[in-house]
């Protein structure tokens, strides 16, 4: 691609509206995904169980370069993902990937690494830097990588994370999401009130800023 072409499509994702460029991110990594599949001669399949370490990862893809089936990729937690299911599941095996080919792991430096260099890979299609296709991508891994830094779990609703993210930052994104996480978990044990505060152990209540939001269930 020339610096000519490069330019225009950057200045046409400038453009794109939040839809259009969920699409778009969606299309960006159904190719990326498929380009991964044709470099290593394998492909994925959805499973609730699969590589949860650099090494299981590297042992599962020894095998299907061996065997040729599909190497696993989870299929949890796809239903509150900005991309659909599918596409959710061959960013994941995208991601997997890229993870063997810079040999970085599954910890906090390492899921860092790999969002790089995946928003590395989008930059070299044309996705200029912080537009919203871009900032998708962004969320999608090195967001979600500081949320599991700073609250110790990844989002629970990662399109509404997503969301927030795009709006309000992501240092809010992620108080936002901690907030939620605590609601959930008060409604769990029947600690919420109706007034929006929590009954805590020996009548203390723990004021949380109101009606909970609808979806923090």
């Amino acid at each position: 691609m020339t610096n000519k072409n490069k330019l225009q499509m950057m200045q046409r994702f400038r453009r794109l509206s939040l839809p259009e460029a969920t699409r778009r991110y969606a299309d960006l990594v159904s190719a990326m995904s498929s380009q991964s599949a044709e470099e290593v001669g394998f492909g994925w399949r959805a499973s609730p169980v699969a590589p949860s370490s650099l090494a299981e990862l590297q042992f599962e893809a020894r095998l299907a370069r061996v065997n040729g089936l599909p190497m696993r990729v989870s299929s949890l937690h796809c239903d509150r993902a900005v991309l659909p299911g599918s596409v959710n599941r061959a960013f994941r095996f995208w991601h997997d990937m890229t993870h063997l080919q810079v040999g970085a792991g599954f910890d906090t430096m390492g899921e860092i690494e790999v969002g790089q260099r995946q928003l590395e890979q989008f930059e070299q299609l044309g996705v200029a830097p912080r537009s919203l296709v871009w900032r998708l991508l962004f969320a999608d891994t090195i967001g979600q990588t500081r949320c599991v830094l700073m609250i110790s779990r990844f989002p629970y609703n990662q399109r509404r994370f997503t969301l927030d993210y795009l709006y309000y930052g992501l240092d809010t994104a992620i108080r936002m999401e901690a907030r939620r996480a605590k609601v959930r978990e008060l409604r769990a044990t029947g600690h919420w009130r109706s007034d929006g505060s929590a009954s805590m152990t020996g009548g203390v209540a723990l004021q949380l800023g109101g009606t909970p939001p609808l979806d923090a269930a």
